[in-house]
């Protein structure tokens, strides 16, 4: 697993460590249309404060290429 770390702040006086988990991509996913089939991972993100508590969850995609029929 995959993580990097960042700032966030809370309120005018705190601040927390977020740490962003990014977990395996899914690849080889495929979507056919009817004029080109598009190539793309998928990815889940999940992010959590320094209490370890997840505070954020989601997912995204990254489009690798198309082919056009």
């Amino acid at each position: 697993m995959a993580y990097n770390d960042g700032t966030a702040v809370t309120d005018k006086d705190g601040y927390y460590t977020v740490t962003v988990y990014l977990k395996s991509a899914c690849g080889g996913l495929r979507y056919n249309s009817s004029v080109s089939t598009h190539h793309y991972d998928r990815m889940l993100v999940t992010m959590t404060n320094s209490d370890d508590v997840t505070i954020a969850t989601g997912q995204f995609y990254l489009l690798k290429f198309s082919d056009l029929y």
